[in-house]
């Protein structure tokens, strides 16, 4: 037997006893049943509904925990940037301040330049002042001498070697070549080298060996090592090492450094000489010592210095 049917049941009986009418208890007991099922069904419903609400506010929570992340991810990748940001301002601060050590560089530069032209610019009037000096000099001597009847080799060579100095080279050939007709040495080996050179005159090799030849058979050793130059490289004569290697001797053996120097290269090399190293070395340290520099950078090398 079902509940109801007990329950029913056990009313009747009740009911019976009391005196009361148990169909209409029923109707009523049925109908308190009927409220508080529906109640219970609203009661359903309204879980349901916060059921479903809780459903919507979990997802609303997972959404909102995944827009959590997703802000963390973007909050670590702007403190990545920002990190980077950081590292490229210490960057530019570092050019910045290389930069300016530059710019202080260059400023320290720009004034020394400035200074180096300053003094360049005095040296250049200072120059201008000495050759001005020098002109009025050459032209009071040469008035001296003009104004003199006989003009002895020695004037005349001064005369023409002040003309050279200041690169009045036609001046100074027509005094060097009046002061070398009458035999005077000095003179002789100056204008030999303004025939070399092409300077007052046209160039001409044959002319230049003559009065270098002239110059050099009296003994003169600027005159002997020129001599000795053009027959080494074959200028106005034929080459001939032999003969370079003479004209070196005559000079040197004069204390001529740079003689002494160039018959140092002819025995270092056997040019014109059979090679000797020790002549070398020897002939090398007396240039040296008579002031050649390239006699002491020759010793510096072979270890002598």
């Amino acid at each position: 037997m079902s509940d109801k049917k007990t329950f029913v049941t056990f009313y009747r009986l009740s009911a019976k006893e009391s005196g009361k009418d148990w169909r209409s208890e029923v109707d009523i007991l049925r109908d308190e049943l009927t409220a508080l099922k529906k109640s219970l069904a609203e009661r359903d419903r309204q879980n349901a509904d916060l059921k479903k609400q809780l459903r919507e506010k979990d997802k609303q929570n997972a959404d909102l925990k995944k827009q959590l992340r997703e802000k963390d991810k973007q909050n670590a990748d702007l403190k990545k940037q920002l990190g980077e940001k950081d590292r490229q301002s210490a960057d530019l601060k570092k050019q910045f301040s290389e930069k300016d050590r530059q710019s202080t560089d260059l400023k320290k530069q720009l004034s020394e330049k400035d200074k180096l032209i300053v003094t360049c610019e005095q040296k250049i009037q200072s120059l201008i002042k000495e050759n001005r000096s020098l002109e009025v000099e050459v032209s009071e001597l040469s008035k001296k001498l003009s104004s003199e009847q006989e003009k002895t080799p020695e004037e005349m060579f001064k005369l023409g070697k002040k003309h050279y100095d200041i690169k009045e080279y036609p001046d100074a050939v027509k005094w060097l070549k009046l002061s070398a007709e009458q035999g005077y040495a000095p003179a002789q080996n100056n204008l030999g080298n303004c025939y070399y050179n092409g300077n007052g005159v046209k160039k001409d090799y044959a002319e230049a060996v003559k009065w270098l030849k002239l110059s050099a058979e009296q003994g003169y050793a600027p005159a002997q090592n020129n001599l000795g130059n053009r027959y080494y490289n074959g200028n106005g004569v034929k080459k001939d090492y032999a003969e370079a290697v003479k004209w070196y001797k005559l000079s040197a053996e004069q204390g001529y450094a740079n003689a002494q120097c160039n018959l140092a290269v002819c025995y270092y090399h056997g040019i014109g000489v059979k090679k000797d190293y020790a002549e070398a070395v020897k002939w090398y340290k007396l240039a040296a010592d008579n002031g050649s520099y390239i006699a002491k950078d020759k010793l510096k090398i072979l270890g002598y210095i």
